[in-house]
This record gives C-alpha cells, structure tokens and sequence, in this order.
C-alpha cells in the first residue's frame, strides 16, 4: 500500500504547503539601535542647520569690520598728512614760498617779468 501511496503522490505532483503567516523582518523585532542612530542623525542635520545661518552672518560681519579697519586707517594715515600741512602752513617761511608760488608779492615790491627764456 505504500508503494501505492507513492506512486499515486507523484502522479499528482507534489502535495500543496500549507500556506504560512507573512514573516516580519527580524522576526517582528523592532531594532531600536538602528531608529535611535537615524533620529540622532536627524538632530544633528537640525542643529547643523541652526548653526549655518549664524555662522555665515558671523563671517560677513568679520569681513566688514576688516574693511572698514582698512579705511579707517587710510583716513588716519590722510588726517596725519593734513595736520603736518597744516602746521608747515603756519610757517612764516612756508606761507611766503607758497604764496610766491601763486604769483603774488609783499606791498612795495618792483615786480619783473622775464620772457624768451629757454627752458
């Protein structure tokens, strides 16, 4: 009888599976290791992301106050230049080279224009 069994059964093909539950990943097991690194991830992109913007206001402001330390030392360097021009123009001896320099002359001085000199 068994030898019947056997050949019958392969004459069917093979018996069908019992159909089995769906199987979750890991065996329904939630890997709380792997959830807690993705949200530490997140946090950390959150906190990346509040400090970017400061950041980049923080070097924009050093680059200006850079600049304007390089102008306000130019405007140093000419407000020393004027003060000396100013204090040689109180000068006696400056005040009447600068002023023969435009041409002009002491009261009662003979003035005497010289042409056709090679220059």
């Amino acid at each position: 009888m068994a030898a019947a069994r056997a050949r019958n059964s392969h004459a069917r093909g093979p018996a069908p599976r019992a159909r089995q539950k769906p199987r979750a990943i890991n065996g329904g097991r939630i890997r709380w290791d792997r959830i807690s690194r993705l949200a530490l991830l997140g946090v950390m992109f959150v906190l990346l992301g509040l400090f970017i913007g400061p950041a980049r206001s923080y070097l924009a402001t050093w680059q200006k106050s850079k600049h304007e330390r390089a102008v306000v030392a130019g405007l140093k360097r000419e407000n020393a230049h004027l003060r000396a021009e100013r204090a040689a123009l109180t000068h006696p001896a400056v005040l009447e080279r600068e002023a023969r320099g435009l041409g002009m002359t002491r009261p009662g001085e003979r003035v005497f224009v010289l042409r056709g000199l090679p220059k």
